[in-house]
């Protein structure tokens, strides 16, 4: 795998917000904010550091997560920022496929660039949902300042995916159309092949030797 390659970038990028999504549950059960206590089978009193909610201690709700629809909770950006890499390498594999279709994205380089354009956007997501659930908000129930957070993050990755495909110089190699219709659809969209090369003049016809005048004659190789 290249350094600069598509999916090294996914896996480089992708890191950083899978560490962040490592350390958030890390944060939420040291720092005690919302400790309390809970009861257990027999009646008994459980000290709790704290619920994964902030205005719903335990969060319910969603379904497969089991996150917090009532408030505000720190599983959500535990999860998009931990599932980062395989986000961008999703991207990746999006963007490979639709290289068969547009020449644009044939070039390697032009594919990572579009990865990095994504890892950017990612981790201003992760830090928006978290912003979101420290202030006690359900991540499907947003606020004004929330979506602004959001269509901010949005524009700025729209922005630099845009320049990265108006930037990108179509491939000018020849090749050679597909010899049957099935054949692999790469080839078909190429650059116009040179032109021929002219052709050499031929020989104009012998001009007739004046009479008297021997034929030379040449040694026999």
């Amino acid at each position: 795998m290249l350094i600069g390659s598509p999916h090294a970038c996914a896996i480089r990028y992708g890191l950083a917000p899978a560490t962040f999504g490592m350390a958030v549950p890390v944060f939420w059960t040291v720092t005690e904010i919302h400790s309390r206590t809970v009861t257990d089978a027999n009646g008994h009193s459980v000290q709790m550091y704290q619920g994964h909610g902030i205005g719903d201690p335990d969060g319910h709700g969603m379904p497969l997560t089991n996150g917090s629809l009532t408030g505000g909770d720190f599983r959500v950006p535990h999860f998009f920022a931990l599932h980062g890499i395989q986000v961008l390498l999703l991207i990746t594999a999006v963007l490979a496929a639709l290289a068969v279709e547009s020449v644009r994205l044939r070039d390697e380089e032009v594919r990572a660039r579009l990865v990095r354009s994504a890892a950017l956007g990612y981790p201003g997501l992760v830090a928006v949902v978290t912003w979101q659930a420290g202030r006690g908000q359900s991540l499907i129930h947003p606020d004004t300042a929330t979506l602004l957070a959001l269509a901010a993050v949005l524009l700025l990755t729209a922005g630099t995916t845009a320049r990265v495909i108006a930037t990108a110089e179509r491939p000018t190699a020849e090749c050679t159309p597909p010899e049957s219709p099935t054949a692999d659809r790469l080839t078909a969209e190429c650059a116009p092949a040179e032109p021929p090369t002219a052709e050499r003049p031929t020989a104009g016809p012998a001009t007739a030797r004046p009479a008297g005048i021997p034929e030379p004659s040449w040694p026999a190789r």
